[in-house]
């Protein structure tokens, strides 16, 4: 259970970091972001799948 909370927190903290990129006009640093949102988004379903 720990580990999907963590995993969602991770998530939204992302997906908020993303949004102050764009705001900041730093679109091209929001490369790393998608990618760690994806692997999140990934431990989030593999925690509610088993």
């Amino acid at each position: 259970m720990l580990a999907l909370v963590a995993a969602v927190g991770f998530v939204v903290l992302q997906v908020l970091a993303t949004g102050l990129h764009v705001s900041r006009g730093e679109v091209s640093q929001t490369g790393l972001n998608a990618v760690l949102i994806i692997l999140a988004g990934v431990a989030v379903w593999l925690a509610t799948a088993f």
